[in-house]
């Protein structure tokens, strides 16, 4: 398994969750201007994070039965859906659908590469990158805002959305053949045999 490959799929991915994250702020009153109804403007925050809560607990039991690939990929995959779907939302009960998308990718995502974690690397690497993935949560909170802003006011408020998707694809080809490995070894472990 190449941990360097991994590593770097992990961090585009936490990126991916991180930017959108910090930049969705940046781009809601526009978006609401857009949509109407801005009374369920707080929803759109609120839904995010009750699909993340959700799926941190639902996907630490998948984790812990199937090992961490399952959540981690479902995570991708249902993280880039809502992406999609908040992009060409139309109307804000449709961005909404999207946001709660993100939410649920987003926790499934979280507790995938925290079980990875574990699984793939020795205690005395894990401090160093959960230092990575930290900062991996930082850098967007200080570069996300501007460029949701420049994207909003260049292009439209759906970019923010439709931007994160490249890092998410780039996330999930770099982590395929290392996830792929790793669930060999966690198949092989419930079986009761050693790797």
């Amino acid at each position: 398994m190449s941990k360097k490959s991994l590593i770097v799929g992990l961090c585009a991915g936490v990126l991916a969750i991180a930017f959108e994250s910090m930049s969705v702020g940046t781009a809601m009153p526009t978006a609401a201007r857009d949509l109407g109804q801005q009374e369920l403007y707080a929803w759109v925050f609120s839904l995010f994070v009750i699909g993340m809560m959700t799926t941190t607990v639902i996907g630490g039991r998948v984790a812990d039965k199937y090992g961490p690939v399952l959540p981690l990929y479902a995570g991708f995959a249902v993280f880039a859906v809502g992406l999609f779907v908040s992009g060409f939302a139309t109307a804000m009960p449709v961005l909404l659908l999207g946001r709660t998308l993100q939410g649920i990718g987003s926790g499934a995502i979280n507790i995938g590469w925290a079980v990875v974690l574990a699984h793939a690397f020795a205690p005395k690497e894990r401090p160093k990158l959960m230092g990575i993935f930290s900062t991996c949560w930082v850098v967007p909170s200080f570069i996300g805002p501007p460029i949701a802003a420049w994207l909003t006011n260049t292009l439209s408020w759906h970019w923010v959305f439709f931007s994160v998707v490249p890092l998410l694809l780039v996330a999930s080809i770099l982590c395929a053949k290392p996830l792929a490995a790793l669930r060999g070894e966690h198949d092989l472990d419930a079986d009761g045999e050693q790797p």
